[in-house]
């Protein structure tokens, strides 16, 4: 049969796969893609891919951990003769009556970025449909023991490094003003003025970077009851201020809601260029709306560090202590 080649996950590593095998890719997800053979849609064979940075896991011969992730195997099958590529795979019944089959393997770059592929396949237990998917099983082993890997840093390495770097900052609860209560990082050079409810602070190992904290209100009249409708307009009209990129509404509670912008690039005075990310904090008691507005204020410099900042004060605004 013949066979093309197929790179994935912006050049981290390459399968030769048959040719009548199609790739089905999802903005969404970018560390997922799916392949579907000439008999249908349905199985799809599911390549998920995972970096990590752990080169204290790499210098204590711990990479296994995240081969086996807590499954126990009889055997390990090295598939590489420098043994830097390795894998297992395995076969499970999932659900009373479908199979899985998983291939995983591991793939230490430079002694410190452990690449994870896990590829599985979930077909019905049955005779018909075991019949089938035994001779692509026998194809797939085939393919995946003639894996390469890049041989320099891609994407998703780069990814892996800024992650832990981010991983590794030691968080603090602050009290930013009463009523307010936030993890940030211990490094982050903070200024607070509690009576007037704002805060700046300097975000270490970033040039010219700052996340901005401050309060505001606004005033319905007695008795007026505040609705959903409220919140989207205000949220409609911060949006429209902001000229957002990307505007997302999550609801985060019976009087709560998060608003989380992506904002515009701008130059500062000395022409490097700035991004903006904005979260608005909600929350409605009676006839009064509080907001605590975050301004992230980022000089463009490494993508994959100010993802990493950004994800990380998604999660943190999100279970700040706000009443």
């Amino acid at each position: 049969m013949r066979h093309k080649k197929e790179i994935f996950f912006e050049g981290l590593f390459t399968l030769f796969i048959p040719l009548p095998w199609s790739i089905i890719k999802n903005d969404e997800e970018l560390d997922h893609v799916s392949v579907v053979f000439p008999i249908g849609g349905y199985p799809k064979l599911g390549i998920h891919c995972e970096c990590i940075d752990d080169p204290k896991a790499v210098a204590k011969d711990e990479v296994s951990k995240y081969l086996n992730q807590g499954v126990k195997f009889d055997k390990e099958e090295y598939i590489s003769k420098e043994k830097d590529i390795f894998s297992v795979h395995y076969k499970v019944n999932i659900e009373g009556d479908n199979n899985l089959k998983v291939w995983r393997i591991i793939n230490v770059f430079k002694k410190r970025t452990i690449r994870i592929i896990t590829i599985g396949l979930s077909w019905p237990d049955n005779k018909e449909a075991n019949d089938i998917i035994n001779n692509y099983i026998k194809e797939i082993d085939s393919v995946i023991k003639n894996i390469s890997f890049s041989e320099t840093t891609v994407y998703m390495d780069e990814k892996a490094r800024a992650a832990r770097k981010i991983k590794e900052l030691k968080l603090e609860k602050i009290k930013v003003w009463d009523g307010l209560y936030l993890n940030l990082p211990r490094r982050w050079e903070k200024n607070i003025d509690s009576i007037g409810k704002k805060a700046k602070f300097k975000i270490s190992g970033v040039e010219n970077s700052y996340l901005f904290i401050d309060y505001d209100t606004v005033d319905y009249p007695i008795n007026y009851e505040i609705l959903e409708s409220d919140i989207m307009n205000i949220a409609k009209n911060i949006a429209e201020d902001a000229k957002a990129k990307d505007l997302k509404v999550d609801k985060s509670g019976s009087n709560e809601y998060l608003l989380r912008i992506e904002g515009n690039e701008e130059k500062d005075v000395r022409g490097n260029i700035i991004r903006q990310y904005f979260w608005h904090r909600f929350i409605y008691k009676k006839n009064i709306i509080e907001v605590v507005n975050f301004i992230l204020l980022i000089q463009k410099n490494n993508d994959y560090i100010e993802s990493e900042i950004k994800n990380m004060l998604n999660q943190l605004i999100r279970n700040a202590d706000f009443s």
